[in-house]
């Protein structure tokens, strides 16, 4: 299960629509226990893709920032969120083919002619890189 601070469903909620026609990106810092991932931050990523209306990509020196901002506010990186312009919240080939963080979150929102519509969240699991598959995860907001 996977709860998420409402102040930071709300921030969720107006990234992905700021952003559209482009999706938009975050890093999400919580905890992680062995039943619950609790999400308390959402933090904006640009999105340094080079077709930002088709896919996102987050910078290395972004990622290692959040990990320093994560550690030095007792939390961890427990995922990303991305947003899915005008299609449904479900991970597509792309997305399959970059999520690299096995036993992470994965969000995706849906956003359609700009207004927000749906959240899902999926767990990256598997053994390897090579065999990884995302499952659908339960959230509720707090």
């Amino acid at each position: 299960m996977i709860r998420l601070e409402s102040r930071e469903f709300e921030r969720l909620k107006l990234l992905a629509e700021t952003a559209y026609p482009d999706e938009f990106c975050a890093i999400l810092l919580g905890r992680a226990g062995n039943d619950e991932i609790v999400i308390q931050r959402v933090l904006p990523a640009r999105n340094e893709h080079e077709n930002p209306g088709y896919a996102y990509a987050i910078s290395p020196a972004v990622l290692i920032a959040s990990q320093r901002k994560a550690r030095d506010e007792g939390q961890q990186i427990v995922g990303f969120v991305h947003s899915h312009p005008d299609h449904p919240p479900m991970p597509s080939e792309t997305d399959h083919d970059e999520a690299l963080w096995l036993d992470h979150i994965y969000g995706i929102a849906t956003v359609s002619t700009g207004r927000f519509q749906a959240l899902k969240f999926y767990r990256l699991s598997g053994t390897s890189i090579d065999d990884r598959r995302f499952e659908s995860v339960e959230f509720r907001i707090a």
